[in-house]
């Protein structure tokens, strides 16, 4: 009956997650991943949205990670526990940055969020 118990709670969790996922939108305020062009991958909070500029602030640069699959699974499971030490994420960014031209932004969940917060700096 454990067992089973257990496995109630992981759907239930998950079932969670999915209707967070669904309502998600890219919206002022919203943590999110930003894949640009030019200026690699960034995670942070979006400011503004205008036209190909995006502004996010507490920003960090994503230059290694690792996720069950891709940014999307990213932006919707988080890291990897067991690949942590593996990531390389900047420093987060005191200032407000304006990224152009964004290609692709994806909003978080709130434990992706936590997920990409709790990575630590990467010294090199």
């Amino acid at each position: 009956m454990c067992e089973l118990s257990k496995k109630v709670a992981e759907l239930e969790t998950e079932n969670e997650r999915l209707k967070e996922a669904r309502n998600l939108k890219a919206s002022d305020g919203q943590y999110v991943i930003v894949r640009t062009r030019e200026a690699g991958v960034h995670a942070g909070i979006i400011t503004r949205k205008k036209g190909d500029e995006v502004t996010l602030r507490d920003s960090r640069r994503l230059w290694r990670w690792w996720s069950r699959f891709t940014l999307s699974e990213l932006s919707q499971e988080g890291v990897r526990q067991d690949k942590i030490s593996e990531c390389k994420f900047a420093v987060p960014l005191a200032a407000e940055i304006d990224i152009r031209p964004w290609c692709e932004i994806l909003p978080c969940t709130s434990a992706a969020e936590k997920s990409i917060r709790e990575v630590p700096n990467a010294n090199k």
